[in-house]
């Protein structure tokens, strides 16, 4: 019947470890009288000896062993005519010690069925129900003395024979063992740097096998899910406790794709100067079964790793932020500390500093002799020099509105400045900004008195100042404030805009009785003064007021003073006479007069 199988085992050329049954026969190796014309004559001995045997030896066939359960080895020992078939039949059976680890056997023994027959010069063994991926081997020996030996290979072969010596008492030692069996289950993905293999069945090594250079392994990368490269070297292949790991190189890329051969080299005669060396088949990969694909799914990487600001003011704050893949956690030194694949924090460092992100993935097992490949990745938090605004003015600091004055600054250590307008709320109110280089000037014409803010910002930190334009509309006034005069006089009036203003200023003026007083149309005060002088003519009598008026775009400010005009007081007539005989009686002569102010003059 065919062998019994199990699934995911291959099996390997070489034995390893064994198992021992040993068959003591205590018969005399002889046939029947009618066969003894065709053996040699030393074997008359054993012939007589013959006669001690049962008359009609028992001529059932070997017990059928067709039927025998998956897990059980049964074992027929015949020789090619079968002529002693009836001695051992169905009427021994042992009990071997059974690597119960190598298939997930539950019991530690399995049933061993012999049946013997004996020939003229050869013993064949035959074995049926065998387990895959084992060797059966046989001894014949006589007193301790090894006659012949060999392997009988797997399920389904034809026998084994050898050679014997007639006239002997011989022992048969049935050795079974165990191919060397792969000790590790491939994962078909692993992660980058180190691939653990977890030990499934570690084979007994029994003496005479002798271990040469141990478990090796030599890996290559293929490019691509179906290439192909041969072994580049091979490498001892290390235990830690229940499994063995491998470094898997770093690609330039992912997925990466590796083939991975292990092969052990032994010795069966005590030395290792001509070891027999085998390599595992896990699988068969693009014809070639010796290698497991492996493929390198992405691995850790730091996708991204900043510093925001990357110059803080001292005693400042830089957040440090990351993104990861495959990773588990990541480390930052300069005692930052240990945290998760993704995350932030915040740093506070009193000098320019670098810091170093390691990913860290979460392999549980992994050897000192393995080096720890992590990625890494560093940025540099900065500590900029101080920001101060060394001057800040508004010229003039006072305007009329609609006028204009000119801020003015200088900064030291900012690479950045704004300037915003602080003024009550409502319509003409701050709010405004303004972009402005770091020294300069700008011209602002508020319609309100504004405050103005200088921020100035750089690597280490920020500055503020403030300067003021007040707006305020020009006053006027009149001096004297009040006038009283008489018909025919003319007084003078100062006129007074404050404050001066950088340009000429005309002043509107207005009588309400030109009648009673009159006044020129406009005094002009000039750039920059504050006062000028007009008349107030008195041409009537009553009273009128005068009113000075300012420009509506100064304000429109005005100013009034009042007019009094009389009737001029005259003084007591003067006795007029002519000198002694400048007139004579009868005769006639002319009187002519001037009036000047309230006085007249006769002549």
């Amino acid at each position: 019947m065919p062998a019994t199988t199990f699934p995911d085992r291959e099996r390997p050329a070489f034995p390893f470890g064994f198992g021992l049954v040993v068959i003591a026969l205590a018969l005399p190796l002889t046939r029947p009288a009618t066969s003894q014309s065709s053996l040699p004559e030393n074997e008359t001995a054993a012939v007589t000896e013959a006669a001690a045997l049962p008359a009609e030896p028992n001529t059932a066939p070997p017990p059928d062993v067709s039927s025998t359960p998956p897990g059980l080895v049964a074992l027929r020992l015949y020789n090619v005519d079968d002529t002693f078939a009836a001695y051992l039949t169905n009427d021994h059976v042992t009990r071997m010690p059974l690597l119960s680890a190598s298939y997930g056997q539950d019991t530690g023994f399995v049933d061993i069925t012999t049946s013997l027959t004996l020939g003229m010069n050869q013993i064949t063994l035959e074995l049926t129900n065998v387990f895959a991926g084992w060797t059966y081997g046989y001894q014949l020996s006589n007193g301790g003395t090894v006659i012949a030996q060999g392997a009988c290979g797997s399920a389904g072969f034809s026998g084994c024979n050898e050679d014997y010596r007639t006239g002997l008492v011989y022992s048969i030692t049935l050795d079974v063992w165990q191919d060397v069996l792969l000790a590790f289950a491939a994962p078909s993905s692993v992660s980058r740097y180190v691939a653990t293999f977890p030990v499934t069945n570690q084979s007994v090594k029994a003496t005479p096998t002798v271990d040469c250079p141990g478990y090796e392994y030599s890996l290559c990368e293929t490019g691509s899910p179906g290439g192909s490269c041969a072994a580049a070297g091979w490498s001892a292949l290390p235990f830690a406790g229940a499994s063995a790991s491998i470094p898997t190189p770093a690609a330039t890329s992912y997925p990466a794709y590796f083939w991975l051969r292990i092969r052990y080299s032994y010795s069966t005669g005590g030395s290792c100067g001509v070891p027999t060396t085998v390599a595992w088949l896990p699988r068969v990969v693009s014809g070639t079964p010796d290698v497991w694909p492996l493929s390198v799914q992405g691995g850790i990487s730091i996708d991204s790793f900043t510093a925001n600001p990357t110059t803080i003011p001292s005693g400042g704050s830089s957040t440090l932020a990351w993104e990861t893949t495959g990773a588990y956690t990541v480390s930052i030194d300069n005692g930052v500390g240990t945290f998760g694949a993704d995350g932030s924090v915040n740093v506070s460092p009193t000098r320019t500093t670098t810091y170093t992100l390691t990913a860290i993935d979460n392999f549980p097992v992994r050897p000192s002799a393995i080096p720890r490949a992590y990625p890494t990745a560093q940025v540099t938090v900065h500590i900029g020099s101080p920001v101060s605004v060394g001057t800040f003015t508004a010229t003039p600091g006072t305007i009329v509105p609609g006028g204009s004055s000119t801020l003015t600054w200088t900064t030291t250590g900012a690479t950045s400045a704004v300037i915003t307008e602080e003024g009550p709320p409502g319509p003409g109110g701050g709010g405004q900004q303004y972009n402005v280089p770091v020294n300069g000037s700008l011209v602002v014409r508020p319609s309100q008195t504004m405050t103005y803010t200088l921020t100035a910002t750089g690597a280490g930190g920020s500055a503020t100042a403030k300067a003021t334009v007040t707006v305020s509309a020009p006053q006027v006034a009149l001096s004297p404030a009040a006038i009283a005069t008489t018909v025919g006089a003319s007084v003078p009036v100062t006129v007074t805009v404050s404050p001066a203003q950088a340009a000429a200023v005309t002043v509107t003026l207005t009588s309400s009785q030109p009648s009673v007083a009159t006044v020129p149309a406009s005094v002009t005060v000039g750039a920059g003064a504050t006062t000028a002088q007009f008349q107030v003519a008195a041409v009537g009598t009553g009273s009128a007021t005068v009113t000075a008026r300012l420009p509506q775009s100064l304000g429109g400010g005005s100013a009034s003073t009042g007019v009094t005009v009389g009737c001029p007081t005259l003084a007591a007539p003067q006795i007029v006479s002519a000198p002694a005989g400048a007139v004579t009686a009868g005769s006639s002569f002319t009187v002519a007069w001037t009036a000047t102010g309230t006085s007249y003059e006769v002549s």
